[in-house]
């Protein structure tokens, strides 16, 4: 098994095997955060969804269906290589709590159960596994003492030997944001593609909806319901992961990315939502 972490504050692990990395264990784990000040910055959005018995506490669920994808991400096209360099947007950043900036690193994930949609089996049986992952959470302080993130990977490759496993990153929103819990919504698709040819053999979408609970000894608790779509959008399974992550680095302002200011970017936001108090 061939593991790929991309150390850009979003943590995609990729899984190489025989099978499609939904029916094992794919966890992007995507965060993106939102908090106060909440009548500015939050977001909320409550897709419909299925499979409630995996639903994570809070009310917030799964989508029922996705999109199909575009004839340039399904099985047969030619993959467009300028996706792995895509740029991130760089337009929505989300205030943080304390306790979740800085650089985070977890051993082993724990699969819970999970829900086959095409058979309608359910597993019950909890299975833990090694998901060595980091990821680092906060890019800027405000001049008010507030730590802010924006998300900047979009895509990460593992080579698998005979193919290559590929995440491309589709969406990410804050769903919930409190002092003591982060839960956080995002949207990828996964690709195996010929290393040759670079034509798409088998592609699907997930969405992960990621729980994050402090706790004491500065360990934080991740929940994440993750749920995958066939090419059409269909529900092919769902499946419950719990882990503990630690911190590794406290957190440490990053001002340019990739020949972006980042500094510069982040007063141009404040100043667009009209929060020029929080300018550094």
């Amino acid at each position: 098994m061939v593991r790929f972490i991309l150390r850009s504050f979003i943590s995609i692990a990729i899984i190489c095997s025989i099978t499609p990395a939904w029916a094992l264990k794919q966890a992007p784990s995507g965060w993106v955060q939102d908090d106060t000040p909440r009548t500015r910055m939050a977001k909320a959005d409550s897709a419909p969804g299925q499979a409630k018995h995996l639903l994570l506490q809070g009310g917030i669920e799964h989508s029922s269906l996705l999109p199909s994808l575009p004839s340039n991400l399904i099985t047969g096209a030619t993959l467009d290589e300028k996706l792995l360099n895509a740029p991130p947007s760089l337009e929505d950043w989300y205030w943080i709590p304390e306790w979740l900036a800085g650089d985070w690193h977890r051993d082993e994930e724990t699969v819970v159960s999970s829900h086959n949609y095409e058979t309608g089996e359910d597993n019950n049986t909890p299975h833990t596994m090694a998901a060595s992952e980091r990821a680092e959470f906060g890019v800027q302080r405000d001049k008010l003492g507030g730590i802010w993130h924006t998300r900047l990977a979009t895509a990460g490759v593992a080579d698998c030997g005979s193919y290559l496993s590929v995440a491309l990153m589709q969406s990410q929103e804050a769903q919930t944001v409190s002092k003591s819990n982060v839960v956080i919504k995002d949207q990828f698709t996964e690709l195996h593609v010929n290393p040759d040819t670079k034509v798409i053999v088998w592609s699907a979408q997930a969405e992960s909806i990621t729980k994050y609970e402090r706790q004491d000894g500065g360990t934080i608790k991740a929940t994440t319901s993750i749920k995958f779509f066939d090419e059409q959008g269909q529900p092919t399974i769902e499946q419950l992961n719990e882990s503990v992550i630690k911190q590794t680095k406290p957190f440490a302002a990053t001002d340019t990315y990739k020949g972006r200011d980042l500094k510069e970017l982040f007063k141009q936001f404040l100043i667009s939502h009209n929060e020029t108090d929080r300018i550094p």
